[in-house]
């Protein structure tokens, strides 16, 4: 007859040995500029086995059933690898994270600085794209702005305020970081002049001239430079301008334009719109 006194005795037996089965751990994730390192998972039990995979990226292994293995021939970027117990009939896995920063970091560049003409108050970023995995993201340094996505280098910037304002754009590239990577940008937002004002008066300098598509240029003054804008702050390349001579701007789409003069060492400015 089955004496049922000793069967709890048999569950505490049977509990104990899975509580004392060597549960695997990988060790920590590590982050680190040089393409070779030492895996940290935990020391092996006896009768216990282990062994390393890997899942992603591209290393060499040393010794796969080595916890602690030496790891050469990192890529760069995120490398994973798991490591495995075998503990009689129970298995067990964990991962562990690699991740190789390039050694020489891309230097942050935020783009050209930018001007804007109310009442437009948006402005697309031009900073340069990372390096994966560089990460850069976008600050308010001083102005005000709303950073649609902070991490895009490309990013819109809405709600800009008259006047100057500038950002920071930082890169981070974890344990091989530059101090101090990081590159600034100003976008000036001003207040055009009325547009009946330019469309009803000849300015003594430039002008544009709807019928014939010409941006006009006065052969009486000096001007050192020409620049010519959208309404979204973008610049426009210019044909090779002489003084006095039209320059044949019709091929522009509809829109608000501004054009900025450098006269005798003093600038002008004059906003015009082109009607299809």
């Amino acid at each position: 007859m089955f004496n049922f006194k000793f069967f709890p005795a048999l569950l505490l037996i049977g509990s104990s040995v899975q509580m004392n089965a060597q549960v695997a751990d990988a060790g920590p994730d590590q982050e680190l500029c040089l393409d070779h390192t030492t895996l940290q998972a935990n020391a092996l039990m006896p009768d216990v086995t282990g062994y390393w995979t890997l899942l992603s990226g591209n290393v060499t292994i040393a010794d796969d059933s080595d916890p602690t293995s030496q790891l050469t021939n990192i890529y760069v970027g995120a490398n994973t690898l798991s490591w495995t117990i075998i503990n009689g009939t129970d298995t067990t896995t964990d991962e562990v994270s690699i991740i190789r920063y390039e050694f020489d970091p891309a230097i942050a560049d935020a783009g050209s600085d930018q001007t804007i003409f109310t009442p437009l108050s948006t402005a697309v970023m031009q900073a340069a794209t990372p390096w994966f995995p560089q990460v850069c993201s976008w600050t308010v340094v001083s102005g005000t702005g709303i950073i649609t996505n902070v991490n895009d280098p490309q990013t819109s910037v809405s709600s800009l305020g008259v006047g100057e304002n500038i950002f920071q754009w930082t890169c981070d590239d974890g344990e091989c970081s530059v101090p101090g990577n990081l590159d600034q940008v100003t976008i000036w937002v001003e207040t055009a002049m009325s547009v009946s004002t330019i469309e009803f008066s000849q300015p003594t300098s430039i002008w544009y001239d709807q019928t014939t598509g010409l941006l006009q240029v006065n052969s009486d003054v000096g001007i050192d430079d020409l620049t010519l804008f959208d309404g979204s702050g973008r610049r426009i390349q210019l044909p090779d301008q002489t003084n006095g001579r039209p320059m044949n701007i019709g091929s522009l789409p509809s829109g608000t334009y501004v054009v900025i003069a450098n006269i005798d060492g003093a600038l002008q400015t004059q906003r015009f719109i082109v009607s299809r």
